[in-house]
């Protein structure tokens, strides 16, 4: 008769519930996924800024070269200048300028040339 009961035990299938450990690790994981998310966001954002930095500093040094070129009859070439423009997308391009004078009396002017740089071309 003993031999019967282990036949019938060996026989029936145990369903396992979800260990305590797996719902840890699970919980774990999800708090791991959002703070990756959050630090993937404040990233961005981080880069966001520090775009908007470089192209405040890139103005002030383009506004120092522009008031320099009437007043020392100085210019500049292959001034680098990225902008994205909200219909047309992100542009490179170069930007060169001199001192224009059509006459005496005339009032100098700025000839200011800009080029676009094709996307292959390295700035």
């Amino acid at each position: 008769m003993k031999t019967r009961a282990r036949s019938k035990t060996s026989k029936t299938i145990r369903r396992r519930k979800p260990s305590l450990h797996k719902t840890i690790l699970a919980r774990q994981a999800g708090e791991v996924e959002a703070r990756a998310r959050a630090v993937q966001g404040q990233a961005a954002e981080l880069r966001r800024n520090l775009k908007r930095v470089e192209e405040t500093v890139h103005q002030v040094e383009l506004r120092e070269l522009m008031e320099e070129i009437l007043p020392n009859d100085s210019q500049f070439l292959d001034f680098a200048v990225e902008h994205d423009f909200p219909r047309i997308g992100l542009k490179k391009m170069l930007l060169n300028a001199r001192r224009l004078s059509l006459g005496d009396d005339k009032q100098p002017m700025i000839l200011l040339a800009i080029e676009e740089v094709a996307e292959t071309a390295k700035i």
